[in-house]
């Protein structure tokens, strides 16, 4: 689950619970810069790291890897799967 712009991986906090208790592995990925990782915000922060954290976060689950985006999340989502 890959959060829109000014938010954080807490964004997904009602719809995580639910998946889980489907049965399914949830994973909200927290882009750099934003959410858990607002620290480390930056006006170097660009779209491309955004793309390494969902490709880091795809890389790292079990497949199959279902990706979901919300608003800006489309566009790292959109260049992970490039």
């Amino acid at each position: 689950l890959v959060h829109g712009a000014w938010a954080g991986e807490w964004a997904w906090d009602a719809v995580a619970p639910l998946l889980a208790a489907e049965g399914h592995a949830v994973t909200a990925v927290s882009l750099t810069g934003l959410g858990a990782r607002a620290a480390e915000a930056s006006p170097e922060v660009s779209v491309g790291d955004h793309v390494a954290d969902v490709v880091a976060a795809v890389e790292a689950a079990e497949p199959p890897v279902i990706l979901v985006a919300h608003s800006y999340g489309g566009r790292p989502a959109t260049g992970a799967w490039d």
